[in-house]
């Protein structure tokens, strides 16, 4: 597995850890067959926690590669919550 990839499991890991409900991210990814195919949906973790998520790992990273751990991580994540109108 290369490196970048490994990070975004990670982060989607740790992501779908939080989520509401909670799920194991990496059995979802493995075992693709045993999903609905809009499971993500079913999943929620605010924008600011997600993107708090995505910065603790990708902190020391090349922008270009941060890039791509961005948009992968935030397409496969689990959707935003609604933000506080303040």
């Amino acid at each position: 597995m290369k490196k970048l990839e490994r990070k975004v499991l990670d982060i989607l890991g740790q992501m779908y850890e939080e989520a509401t409900p909670p799920m194991d991210f990496e059995h979802a990814y493995n075992n693709p067959g045993e999903y609905e195919h809009d499971w993500f949906k079913k999943h929620v973790l605010s924008e600011d926690r997600q993107r708090a998520i995505i910065k603790s790992h990708t902190i020391r990273m090349h922008s270009r590669n941060k890039m791509y751990v961005e948009m992968a991580v935030l397409n496969w994540g689990p959707m935003f919550t609604e933000k506080e109108k303040v």
